[in-house]
């Protein structure tokens, strides 16, 4: 084979700005708001300072009246042993952002960092969470880490082959405004539900340590160096104390949020949570022998649910009753949306859930935002300032890091190592202008290392066993992605007898 077919010449040509030409290119700009947008920290939009401004609305109290009243409040509430007021807080400020997929509509936040009691808040909110988490796993729809999911997608395969299932259909949902949209006595139910079940089982406390994020359920009323107690009373306090006192800045007026999640808070994702787990808890309690049949999972406002089925079985309306049973089981004033098309396939937490027959399988391939864009356009759609060619102060050797870090995060959230292969190399998002080559020693392990090297992708270091890792059409076919999706390849090290029979 001739040098020139597997080597390219081309010199790569610098795509960085100076210093003095971004200077004088945004120097247009000077005057108006420029604003990140939702979810996209590397796109920015620019608005009209006037547009900006109007629509501010608020209330009489000035900060300092209502932060009064909530010092009273919070010292009424028996709240100041869980964590001290501090005297040098003020309210959030809150603010707007375009949101990435419609620019016309924004997003508020309101940020609470400096809450004067957000150390109390923390602590409530880690509490709430170690009693969801210790909850039995079979009960609910929560996941509390998404590097939990391939785990439990092989064990409800396993479940359902079991049970005789042959096939599986899914569906994917998504909760329109979980936040903004769950009114404050349906977090308060929620909660005592959550407390009431622990109260029944004998406990006593919470211990939250003051240091790290250790908590401990007990049974009994003792104190221990290093950990704060928090009894159920007290838990529940804390929440209705941040019900009450949800107060956000919005330029010079002072806005009580009145319905919804409070913003910006500590205890805000978990109380949004327990609200849906509640409900949920009451679904799969409902399901009885069916439980074993169905898998199901959370992460905030996106869910899942995969219903083992069978051609020997003759149910009727199985199983679209059991995703019409679980359509109505939230809150009335929560919108549920159905984003899958097919039931075999669909994105879920920035993956791709894939249900395969034959043996029955369920699989799930974490992906890049830039993915989809890569494939299509060829173009970043969403850019950060860790983005290799990017203008930013940021060190090389940062970026290298946190790229290295992406690929060990997707390699070890899959359920398919050889799915995962395919998309982590075959993803031009992470590999072009990247000098990265990747390295596979043994089957189910994966070590990702740095080469200084001008080509894009050095399959040089790709050492691949066709026999004991992929069978032959197993590489070729990963060659041919890799072709299709025009990575430079300079040479490959497979076994002779592999080679030949490419």
């Amino acid at each position: 084979m001739e040098p020139d077919r597997i080597y390219s010449r081309q010199q790569a040509r610098r795509t960085a700005w100076t210093n003095e030409e971004v200077r004088i290119w945004s120097k247009q700009f000077d005057g108006l708001v420029l604003s990140p947008i939702d979810r996209n920290q590397g796109d920015t939009s620019v608005i009209c300072p006037i547009l900006y401004r109007h629509g501010f609305a608020g209330t009489v109290d000035t900060e300092e009246e209502i932060l009064k009243r909530s010092k009273e409040d919070f010292l009424k509430s028996g709240l100041m042993s869980i964590g001290k007021w501090r005297p040098d807080g003020r309210l959030g400020t809150a603010y707007t952002i375009p949101k990435h997929k419609d620019l016309t509509r924004w997003r508020s936040i309101a940020p609470a960092a400096a809450d004067p009691a957000a150390l109390a808040q923390r602590r409530v909110a880690r509490a709430l969470h170690q009693l969801l988490k210790r909850l039995p796993a079979n009960n609910t729809f929560y996941l509390d880490s998404i590097s939990e999911l391939a785990e439990k997608l092989e064990g409800t395969t396993q479940r359902l082959r079991s049970a005789g299932c042959d096939s599986a259909v899914g569906r994917c949902y998504d909760i329109k405004e979980m936040f903004s949209r769950i009114p404050h006595g349906a977090v308060l139910q929620a909660v005592h539900q959550l407390l009431r079940i622990y109260e029944d089982q004998g406990c006593k406390q919470i211990r939250v340590s003051t240091r790290g994020k250790l908590c401990i359920i007990s049974e009994n009323k003792r104190k221990m160096d290093g950990y704060v107690s928090l009894t159920l009373k007290q838990i529940m306090e804390g929440v209705k104390f941040d019900l009450r006192n949800s107060v956000v800045r919005s330029g010079t007026k002072l806005i009580r949020q009145v319905f919804g999640i409070p913003m910006g808070k500590s205890t805000s994702p978990i109380l949004a949570s327990i609200t849906c787990a509640m409900a949920e808890l009451k679904f799969v309690s409902e399901l009885r022998a069916d439980r074993k049949l169905v898998g199901r999972w959370r992460i905030m406002d996106d869910i899942t649910i995969v219903v083992g089925n069978s051609t020997q079985w003759e149910k009727d309306e199985y199983p679209e009753n059991l995703f019409e049973a679980f359509e109505g089981i939230y809150d009335t004033n929560l919108e549920i949306i159905r984003k899958d098309r097919c039931g075999l396939t669909w994105q879920f937490i920035g993956g791709q859930m894939m249900i395969c027959t034959a043996p029955l399988q369920i699989h799930y391939v974490p992906t890049t935002k830039n993915t989809d864009s890569r494939f299509e356009t060829g173009s970043l759609t969403f850019q950060t300032m860790q983005d290799y060619n990017s203008y930013s102060y940021t060190a090389k050797c940062v970026k290298k890091a946190v790229l290295t870090t992406t690929l060990k995060r997707l390699w070890s959230q899959t359920t398919s190592q050889t799915l995962a292969i395919l998309m982590e190399v075959g993803d031009k998002a992470l590999m072009t202008k990247r000098d990265v080559f990747v390295r596979f020693e043994k089957h189910k392990e994966a070590g990702l290392k740095w080469y200084s090297h001008t080509a894009l992708l050095d399959l040089q270091c790709l050492k691949v066993k066709a026999n004991s890792v992929w069978s032959v059409a197993d590489v070729a076919s990963f060659c041919c992605s890799i072709l299709r999706r025009g990575i430079l390849l300079s040479s490959f090290d497979f076994d002779k007898g592999a080679w030949n029979r490419l």
